[in-house]
């Protein structure tokens, strides 16, 4: 790529704080609207990947994904929907 070990880091560095801060962001504004995730609601999205990733099991799932992984799509998944029925003040 062209990059020295230092310009290297520094671009991961940056990279990652960024999606740290995006992260924090989610969640702050979904614990404030008050959304918890069911576990109803991780067992669909599980059920749903396993038929994505043709994986015959939780387990083999859980092997490639953890459980805080499937929490945060769920809770990015409840900010997409927040976004989407964003109501601006006229």
């Amino acid at each position: 790529m062209g990059y020295s070990a230092e310009e290297y880091e520094n671009i991961m560095r940056e990279l990652c704080s960024a999606e740290v801060r995006e992260r924090l962001i989610v969640l702050g504004i979904c614990r404030q609207e008050g959304y918890e995730i069911t576990d109803s609601e991780m067992s669909e999205l599980k059920q749903r990947m396993m038929a994505e990733r043709s994986l015959g099991s939780e387990e083999k799932l859980m092997e490639a994904v953890s459980e805080d992984e499937l929490k945060w799509q769920l809770y990015y998944e409840k900010f997409m929907e927040y976004l989407d029925n964003f109501k601006t003040v006229d």
